[in-house]
């Protein structure tokens, strides 16, 4: 072997200048994407204190997950400041398990006494652990720091008889009904905690302020269910007398229910789980209604024409309601698959050329190429080639981010498109290292041609040898610049990302819509003349 030298395939080349050209290009590549790396860790990690990060970071994650790292910001909060903040104990609250949430709103509340939502919460929280007395206080004084909210007066009238251990009198819950009705306070439900450089359009969003929503209606649905309960039988038995002007106050707090999901000011941001709540408030109608004719069917009286028409529309108002409801999971499961669509391309992209490196890695291994191949020259248009491949790729992802911002109907058709012209240029990858690796090299007849004394079987047996060497390493030396130069396109497009949407596409939470404009429109649509 060692009488026969081929230069072709990198015997006697600059291996030392080979080596330090493929380290530059390493640390090139590794500086692109450490980079990128710095850019995330330092707004999400250096950006705020350790209390502040660990909150930020919980408010994304499911509650057992966000649990561990909300209870170390309240420990390294405690530690740094003589009071807490009220705040990273209220978050802890909201996701705390049930045996501690209640001493957690309650500590919180301690910290926060003037919050008027803070209150609510904890007030709703008492009625579920059954102390309906002391819900009832929270109840109030929400009211007395919120003078424009009905909503602390419908929950405190909602636990009244309960709080006074009068259950079958429900004379007093009904009068403050009544006089709430008569105010001029809309019912107002709060946002969940969130943080003020997130954006609150996304789907993670949505659902957090729906589930409030639902949690916070809760005991005024409850109570209806008992007063009509209460109204039937008492129906039956023939006890109309005050009922039907009861249930007619019920249901006038239904519809005031149903009015806050739908501001009069149309130009206000659209807050999520407007149709949770409209759908609430007429349920509590449709309720109040059925039993109402019960009444004139007790009497044996027809029911208004007023009420069974207005029984109409509510009946549906709710089905259109429900029919956003039911269309909106498949909605939101169609927006997350589009912005996880990027990803999973990216993803892909990684674990194909990783996957033919480490199989050119490994036939080279096989072959014992050594130093000696390190020098072997690529074709002249391989570089540039490869470099285009990954603009081509960086542009795909471009595309992508275009058609995120401006989906337009139907909003998942590019996938198809963009995601065929994707693998294309994997493709186009793998056969441009092949082609040039097998090419490039000279012919082993070639090769031989210098050794004229030599016997010509053996020298052609080893050249064949050392040319299968040095394609081999060509190949794993391209499939490593193709490796290479692909982390850099994504880092770029992950920079731009950032900067077009404002968050890194991995967010994908913060960043699939909620919904939040269609779900608005669709309950004022379905208001229509209820109002």
């Amino acid at each position: 072997m060692d009488s026969f030298r081929f230069p072709e395939y990198g015997h006697g080349g600059d291996h030392i200048g080979s080596r330090r050209v493929r380290r530059a290009f390493q640390f090139t590549v590794a500086a692109v994407v450490l980079f990128t790396g710095v850019l995330w860790y330092a707004e999400y990690f250096l950006r705020y204190d350790n209390a502040e990060r660990l909150y930020l970071s919980a408010l994304t994650l499911e509650p057992p997950s966000a649990r561990a790292l909300l209870r170390s910001a309240v420990k390294q909060d405690a530690a740094r400041r003589p009071y807490p903040t009220p705040k990273y104990l209220h978050a802890l609250a909201e996701v705390e398990t049930e045996d501690q949430a209640l001493a957690r709103f309650r500590e919180a509340y301690s910290r926060d006494p003037e919050n008027a939502w803070l209150a609510i919460r904890l007030g709703c929280r008492l009625v579920v652990e059954g102390m309906p007395a002391e819900a009832r206080r929270r109840f109030q004084e929400a009211a007395l720091r919120s003078e424009d909210n009905a909503l602390p007066l419908y929950l405190e009238a909602a636990v009244l008889p309960w709080a006074e251990a009068e259950e079958d009198d429900l004379s007093r819950s009904v009068a403050l009904i009544s006089r709430t009705n008569n105010s001029e306070r809309s019912v107002t439900i709060g946002r969940p905690l969130w943080f003020p450089g997130l954006p609150q359009t996304g789907y993670w969003y949505a659902d957090l302020r729906r589930k409030t929503v639902q949690e916070t209606l809760f005991p005024i649905e409850y109570y209806v269910d008992f007063l009509c309960a209460r109204a039937a039988e008492q129906i039956s038995a023939g006890e109309t007398l005050y009922w039907d002007t009861w249930l007619e106050k019920v249901q006038e707090m239904g519809r005031a229910i149903a009015a806050g999901a739908a501001p009069d000011d149309p130009s206000e941001p659209a807050d999520p789980g407007a149709a949770v709540q409209a759908l609430t408030g007429i349920r509590i109608q449709l309720k109040a209604i059925a039993e109402r004719e019960r009444i004139r069917e007790a009497e044996g009286v027809a029911p208004e024409t007023a009420l069974l028409e207005r029984r109409r529309m509510l009946t549906a108002a709710q089905s259109r309601l429900e029919e956003f409801e039911a269309s909106r999971t498949a909605l939101v499961a169609e927006e997350i698959a589009r912005f996880r669509e990027p990803m999973r391309m990216a993803w892909e992209g990684a674990a194909v050329l990783f996957v033919l490196w480490l199989a050119a890695t490994i036939v080279t291994a096989a072959h014992r190429a050594g130093r000696e191949t390190w020098s072997v020259p690529h074709a002249r248009w391989l570089i540039p080639t490869l470099g285009a491949v990954a603009a081509v790729q960086f542009a795909l992802l471009v595309v992508t981010l275009s058609m995120l911002q401006n989906p337009g109907p139907p909003a998942v058709s590019w996938q198809p498109a963009v995601h065929a012209l994707w693998r294309v240029a994997l493709a186009a990858t793998a056969f441009i290292v092949a082609l040039a690796s097998f090419r490039g090299p000279a012919s082993a007849k070639s090769a031989i041609r210098r050794f004229e004394s030599a016997d010509p079987t053996e020298a052609f047996r080893e050249a064949r040898a050392a040319r299968r060497r040095a394609v081999w390493c060509l190949m794993r030396r391209e499939y490593g610049i193709a490796l290479g130069l692909y982390p850099c396109a994504v880092c770029a497009w992950v920079v731009l990302h950032r900067v077009a949407l404002g968050l890194y596409p991995w967010q994908i939470k913060l960043l699939a819509d909620g919904f939040a404009a269609e779900e608005i429109a669709v309950v004022r649509a379905a208001l229509v003349g209820l109002l």
